[in-house]
């Protein structure tokens, strides 16, 4: 890629450098032709159904949704591209008719009439493992969800190689009794992973370097975009922020980002990035996608 001298060079957060251009972005598939799938057989499947998840909260990682329908035993994998929400394709593909509120009302616990058992399929890069994931909003029984773990495992290429992701209470406690589930935690799905994008959106600034404990000696403003080694807790009112460290769901830093709208991003590379040192000290746009 060539580089054209601007008044802001441009930063695409992230690690790979090409030209005098540093990109890091995530890759979305364009909408595929099909609603769903009844099973992904191989990777190849999985592309074409596959999207991004509705939040970064633990990094790189594309998303296909999943949806039983309890009443005809149907299993869908959904084109996450066409749908947004399990809704909008449960609306016009599975038949339901009642409206958003009865849906949200019925379908996340277990009662005699649950329409759906739904769940998210996430493939992260960084470990190499496919996780299925319920919201942590879901009050389903744990009958049900290790069901819904047997049933994407039956019906997938990767098998009983698939994870369930313990984010909740419910799950916790069925981890301790179901061991025909293989089961992972939110910090493991960090393991190998040096990009992660916290609030995507872009700006523009002046880039500073500034180590974490030494931010209370320097005075930053609405002009500058700031890379540090760490997590600072109180943050200067800058326009974006790029961190050496990844942060968790619930980090002050997610709030931050969405508080201000502005970009931040955690880049384990960051602060010894030479690509990145040369643009120190002058204006840059940052964006974080």
């Amino acid at each position: 890629m060539s580089f054209k001298a601007t008044k802001y060079q441009k930063i695409a957060a992230g690690f790979i450098l090409l030209g005098c251009l540093i990109l890091i972005s995530f890759s979305v598939n364009d909408s595929n032709k099909e609603d769903y799938s009844r099973n992904l057989k191989n990777k190849g499947v999985n592309k074409t159904l596959e999207g991004t998840p509705l939040m970064f909260k633990y990094g790189k990682a594309t998303c296909v949704k999943v949806a039983y329908k309890i009443d005809s035993k149907e299993l869908f994998f959904i084109n996450s591209n066409r749908y947004k929400f399990h809704f909008g394709f449960c609306e016009k593909v599975g038949g339901w008719t009642k409206g958003i509120d009865l849906f949200n009302e019925l379908t996340y616990h277990e009662n005699a009439n649950q329409p759906y058992i739904l769940a998210n399929l996430n493939y992260f890069e960084s470990i190499d493992k496919y996780v299925l994931e319920f919201t942590t909003l879901n009050q389903i029984s744990k009958k049900q969800i290790s069901f819904l773990y047997h049933q994407v495992a039956a019906n997938s290429f990767f098998g009983e190689e698939l994870l369930l992701l313990k984010n909740c209470e419910s799950i916790n406690v069925l981890a301790s009794s179901d061991k025909s589930v293989n089961y992972i935690g939110s910090t493991d799905l960090f393991l190998g992973q040096k990009f992660q994008p916290v609030n995507k959106t872009k700006s523009y600034g002046f880039l500073r370097k500034i180590a974490t404990k030494d931010l209370k000696n320097e005075t930053l403003n609405q002009f500058d975009i700031l890379l540090t080694d760490g997590s600072p807790i109180e943050t200067p009112s800058v326009s974006g922020l790029i961190t050496g460290e990844l942060q968790s769901p619930l980090s002050h830093l997610v709030l931050l980002g969405i508080n201000r709208k502005i970009p931040i991003c955690a880049f384990t590379n960051a602060w010894d990035d030479p690509a990145i040192d040369q643009y120190l000290n002058k204006p840059v746009q940052l964006t974080v996608e």
